[in-house]
């Protein structure tokens, strides 16, 4: 920063000139400076400064001026005369960024100068002219990339200086244009590039910009100081706490200037104190925002980091793949909705690879928790090896192998899928009687890993594991050891044994290698950077997606220097994160030394630089072949739905997906003015009464041969396989991007760019969309506990017949969207379990303060059994509603009912429990009471992840402290949306499939 004295440089430049332009130097400058200044003040009043302010910021414009054409040859001189003249030695060189002189300047020059408050008003400025910027590459037009540009024609900006936030006192930015001949011949309307102008600097790099050349927004920009503060500091903090950190810098700068002049103050005789002006520099004090900060960052994440992440993560390969989801950390993933409400529809978690270096090598957040996302990402990994020219993967870790080996094996088959020790470990304790207080629950441990362990990993080496029939004996020996020794394994451990038995006995737990780290303990290490994210603070969608990106980078970057084993050009960044800076320095050097030779004739040593594999990744959010099928549970269908030859009729990695997917394509994504007729039966008025009135749809012919019935009386639908071709319809074209722009919010755009998804399709939001689910949900029965994915598939099209035709009888009501399975699941779990509140409280008064439509829905469709018999050990038929509920079984005739004609008055006004439901598939898991047909299927996966897990959770009431005995293989405590209460203060507990019937009161130890 160059202090700027107008007389001094005058009397300098003066010097300089000959004796008749000396005489005239003083009254052109002058002359200048006013007519510059008035300008000025015409133009942009809002961004006026003071007048000393805009006098001193025209001093400096002069000075540019006058120095950028003493160095400039006339554009139509020729031979000698076109070599720009050399500046003499008498005129100084200063800036870009100017200061005004301070007390010591004043003090030095005139002792007796006069102490005012004004100096320290002056803020610096920064001018931003091609006299500096030499070699820098900004002789281009910025719109065509034409070189037939002129500076001498642009001249500088008729607004004036715009504001810069600085980091620690906010400044002001000049510019000069750039006046580009080829845009102003092609008739466009810009064809004047200013350099303060966002529109000259939106196409480079962050690091490419110049150093000292502000980061411009539309309305708005930052020091390069400040810039640089954020894109460092965003990742570890919030928006918030930076622009309250950067605030305080500004107050702590303004007080030390206060305190500076008064100093000089009390040294002035005689000293003036001027009370008033002090007050209002202390109440003028202004910094950046906290909006602000988080469109920098976002900039800086959408011009350089998405870029160098995803780039640097192309150059990775693995030996050994670890992969795990965490579901914390993308739960903050919001998108706005054009209500004003949020939205996650990032249901899927954040799914990761690490490699025995313990690198991230892929990433990305899913919208399910099917496995073929994960099958998507294995095939980018193998691509990315073709194009290395690197083995597969080895070895994949998984703490759910078996659910994922068949999906794995399809993209990869010589990779050998494998379960990590620590989850197995994990489950085990957990069955350990009275858990962290039991005195052998370390020794446990300890053998349970010496079982599968012939010897622990060590610095520089990873452990070593016994084989497949070693493991099977010593694990056996382990359990019965501590069986027969008594009061260390819970009435559960039996299940838990046996099940994890089963893996060690498919060598699960064995590995291939024992020369590269292939433990699950790292990946778990690694969801604590990303539940760092945010930390106790919401996100949107595209600041968390920066964000990740920014995370892996940091992360990969401090892995590689921390243990100095990796690519050659990972190791050349020193531990900088900015590899695209640091790839562009190694690209220059290697251009200069193959022209250059070193001392003593040798050549230079080419440095690594950043490779471009076009592998066809996607990191983050990413399209997959389930877009549209969020969230059907494909899992489910097997179990249900005669769909396994589709596998040997396709030949494909995602046969049972793909059909489904363009299956619901037929239906769901038909264009507005083409409705398509219900699977089940045509949509008709709803019964009288209702909120909403649906006019009848005309049949629109008969349905696709696919679905054509042929099944049992039980309404089992057998597909038409012949039909499987026509399936595989392209999507209709998505409206128009203007059309886009007003019906979406931004972060339901960026979802839309991403993954192509639709966020509308989504939920069911509107009252018109609400009303018309309740009547639909009335009329059809639908209950979650009586679903499949056909049936849902069938209730979807019937929902969206029945809204295209609502809405085309009213067109200026909302636009039509249609919908997804996922939504009417979730709306339907959300209702059933408002219903089951409002029936327990005997509340049914609406907002509108009546009871007529709650009255009718609370009793349209009946949701439990009512035991009228034995005493139900389920906690939630039994202790939720005991036995005054609305509940029903499929079986109608052997089970009584309470329909819309029951005597409502018994029911019973106490503190309602939410009803336990499937994460997964939204299903209520008991409604139909113990061993009721009604009930979640035991082989279906009640929880967020694999099939064959059941859960159990018991606290005394009262108390914090949880502890999960787990009947199935996966058992993570975290899994907190899975937890009901008990409101009992010893608690007995049962499995909610029923498989164990009872535990003995529980000791006190256990919460």
């Amino acid at each position: 920063m160059s202090i700027f004295e107008p007389a001094v440089v005058k009397h300098l430049w003066k010097a300089s000139l000959p004796a008749k332009d000396a005489k005239t130097l003083d009254a052109e400058w002058k002359k200048n400076v006013e007519t510059r200044v008035a300008t000025w003040k015409k133009k942009d009043s809002d961004n006026l400064a003071s007048d000393a302010q805009l006098l001193f910021e025209a001093e400096c414009v002069e000075y540019v001026t006058r120095i950028y054409n003493a160095t400039t040859a006339h554009g139509n001189a020729k031979g000698s005369k076109a070599i720009p003249p050399k500046l003499p030695l008498s005129v100084p060189i200063l800036g870009p960024r100017f200061r005004a002189p301070t007390y010591l300047e004043q003090y030095k020059r005139n002792g007796n100068a006069k102490v005012v408050p004004d100096v320290l008003d002056l803020v610096p400025i920064t001018i931003l002219h091609p006299f500096y910027l030499v070699n820098a590459g900004v002789d281009n037009c910025p719109q065509c990339g034409s070189t037939e540009t002129s500076w001498r024609d642009g001249g500088w900006t008729g607004a004036g200086p715009r504001n810069v936030h600085g980091a620690a006192v906010e400044e002001r930015a000049v510019g000069y244009q750039l006046r580009c001949r080829n845009c102003k011949q092609n008739g466009s309307t810009h064809y004047c590039f200013a350099l303060t102008n966002m529109m000259f600097w939106q196409n480079w790099e962050p690091w490419k910009i110049p150093r000292g050349v502000p980061i411009f927004l539309s309305r708005s920009a930052v020091t390069r100081e400040l810039f640089d503060i954020i894109a460092e500091l965003r990742l570890s903090s919030t928006a918030a706490g930076l622009a309250e950190n950067i605030k305080q810098l500004h107050l702590l700068e303004m007080k030390q200037c206060t305190y500076e002049y008064l100093q000089h103050l009390k040294a002035a005789k005689p000293a003036l104190f001027s009370k008033p002006v002090l007050e209002m520099r202390e109440d003028s004090v202004v910094s950046i925002s906290s909006d602000l900060i988080t469109d920098l960052y976002e900039l800086f994440s959408a011009r350089a980091r998405q870029a160098e992440s995803s780039k640097y993560l192309c150059t990775l390969s693995a030996i050994s793949v670890s992969t795990d989801a965490t579901f914390k950390a993308p739960a903050k993933a919001k998108i706005v909705q054009k209500d004003g409400t949020r939205a996650q529809p990032l249901k899927g978690g954040i799914v990761s690879f690490l490699n025995e270096k313990n690198e991230i090598v892929g990433w990305r957040i899913c919208m399910t928790q099917a496995n073929t996302e994960l099958q998507e990402m294995l095939a980018g990994l193998k691509r990315r090896c073709d194009l290395l020219r690197v083995a597969y993967p080895e070895m994949l870790i998984a703490d759910n192998c078996c659910h994922v080996r068949g999906s794995v094996i399809k993209v990869i088959p010589s990779i050998k899928v494998a379960q990590d020790i620590w989850h197995l470990l994990m489950r085990m304790l957990l069955v350990i009687l009275n858990g962290s207080r039991n005195p052998h629950r370390r020794n446990v441990a300890e053998d349970i890993v010496n079982a599968l362990l012939k010897k622990r990993s060590q610095q520089g080496s990873g452990a070593e594991y016994w084989s497949r029939e070693e493991q099977v004996r010593r694990f056996k020996d382990v359990y019965e050891k501590y069986a027969q020794l008594g009061e260390v394994w819970t009435a559960a451990a039996d299940k838990v044994y046996s099940d994890q038995l089963a893996h060690v006995q498919k060598g699960c737990l064995s590995r291939t290698r024992n020369d590269v780290l292939s433990d699950g303990s790292r990946i778990e290490g690694s969801h604590k950077g990303w539940n760092s994210i945010q930390r106790s603070f919401s996100s949107g969608i595209e600041n968390f997606l920066a964000l990740s990106h920014d995370f892996v980078l940091r992360r990969n970057i401090r892995v590689i220097q921390k243990h100095g084993d990796g690519s050659r050009f990972g190791l050349s960044t020193n531990g900088c994160h900015h590899v695209g800076l640091v790839d562009a320095i190694n690209r220059l050097f290697n251009e200069l030394a193959r022209t250059h030779v070193g001392p003593g004739n040798t050549e230079l040593a080419l440095l690594p630089t950043l490779a471009d594999i076009a592998s066809k990744e996607f990191f983050g959010l990413a399209p997959s072949e389930l877009s549209l099928d969020t969230l059907i549970p494909f899992d489910d269908i097997k179990e249900e739905e005669p769909f396994d030859q589709l596998e040997s009729l396709l030949g494909e990695d995602l046969q049972i997906a793909i059909a489904i997917r363009n299956a619901k394509r037929i239906r769901l994504d038909k264009p507005p003015g083409e409705p398509s007729p219900s699977p089940s039966t045509t949509a008709s008025a709803p019964a009288p009464g209702s909120s909403t009135a649906v006019p009848p749809i005309p049949s629109a012919g008969p349905i696709h041969p696919f679905f054509s019935k042929s099944g049992d009386a039980n309404g089992n639908v057998a597909p038409n396989h012949s039909h499987l071709s026509s399936l595989r319809l392209p999507l209709p074209s998505p409206p128009s991007a203007p059309e886009l722009k007003t019906q979406l919010t931004r972060s339901q755009l960026l979802l839309l760019r991403y993954t192509n998804i639709d966020a509308r399709c989504l939920n069911i939001t509107s009252n018109v969309q609400f009303y018309l689910f309740m009547d639909l949900r009335a009329k059809h029965q639908w209950s979650t506990f009586t679903m499949s994915p056909r049936k849902w598939t069938a209730a979807t099209s019937t929902y969206n017949d029945a809204l295209f035709a609502l809405l085309s009888a009213k067109p200026k009501s909302e636009e039509y969207i249609a919908k997804v399975p996922k939504a009417l699941m979730e709306k339907l779990s959300e209702v059933e379990g408002k219903i089951l509140q409002r029936l327990s409280t005997n509340k049914f008064t609406s907002a509108k303060n009546t009871e007529t439509f709650w009255r009718k829905h609370c009793f349209a469709v009946p949701l439990m059994k009512l035991d009228t018999g034995a005493k139900d050990e389920d906690p939630v038929a039994s202790e939720s509603l005991e036995g005054n509920s609305t509940v029903v079984s499929a079986k109608q005739s052997t089970t009584s009912t309470v329909s819309a004609n029951t005597n409502e008055n018994t029911l019973k006004a106490k503190t309602p429990r939410k009803a336990p439901v499937c994460q997964r598939c939204m299903q209520l898991l008991n409604p139909g009471g113990k061993q009721s047909p009604l009930n979640h299927k035991e082989t279906i996966a009640r929880t967020a992840y694999v099939a064959s897990q059941k859960w159990m959770t018991c606290y005394r009431l009262g108390h914090n402290q949880q502890e999960f005995i787990s009947t199935g293989q996966h058992s993570m405590p975290w899994l907190s949306w899975l937890q009901y209460e008990l409101y009992t203060p010893r608690l007995s507990m049962t499995t909610f499939g029923g498989r164990i019937t009872s535990l003995k009161t529980m000791h006190s130890g256990v919460r």
